[in-house]
């Protein structure tokens, strides 16, 4: 008796089932369930941001939200200018993909970004010590490897002003290459990682 009743509730429980019950797959022995879905590497992409400072003849690149809004609240617009974004690169480690790394020079006020890791443990072992580097982490994620959907970013040095520069446009990395800003005397240095638009 209880069985039965059990059994006629369930069915009623059936026939009222909301509407978006219905769209809900079900599951058994010849039916596997669902894989996690998991973060895709486009969804790991993040903008990494570009400032320029006319005050410090240098430019700044993050991929932190939070330092992009403290920069455009405490600071002025010549001490650092937003100029958009520079590139995407990966918030977390993917396949195919190695650290960019970070550093500070109190010294000569400017960051220095490299994804050598031989340039990165040279600089943490005292190497350029006039300079004062500090290591502050791993900016971001980028690919060592050119693909169909990404591009090179090209990296630049300026002995006057004792900066690199970092630029995924091929009309600026032209521009530069050409002398079109002698004052900084910009040496090609290479590319750095490869970013997407």
């Amino acid at each position: 008796m209880k069985k039965a009743l059990l059994l006629a509730l369930f069915g009623m429980f059936l026939a009222i089932q909301p509407a978006w019950a219905e769209e809900m797959p079900t599951y058994g022995p010849n039916t596997p369930s669902p894989q996690p879905v998991l973060d895709t590497p486009h969804s790991l992409l993040q903008p990494v941001y570009r400032f320029w400072s006319s005050t410090h003849k240098a430019h700044f690149y993050t991929m932190s939200k939070n330092e992009k809004k403290h920069i455009e609240k405490v600071y002025s617009q010549n001490v650092w200018r937003y100029e958009g974004v520079a590139c995407k690169a990966f918030r977390e480690k993917i396949p195919n993909t190695a650290p960019v790394y970070r550093f500070w020079s109190n010294v000569n006020e400017r960051h220095f970004y490299t994804m050598n890791k031989d340039e990165k443990d040279a600089l943490v072992n005292g190497a350029y010590p006039e300079a004062k580097w500090c290591y502050e982490g791993i900016a971001w994620y980028a690919e060592e490897d050119p693909k169909r959907n990404n591009n090179p970013v090209y990296r630049f040095y300026s002995q006057a002003n004792k900066v690199h520069f970092y630029t995924m446009s091929k009309d600026e990395k032209d521009a530069l290459i050409k002398g079109v800003y002698q004052e900084a005397k910009w040496r090609y240095e290479g590319i750095a990682w490869y970013g997407r638009d």
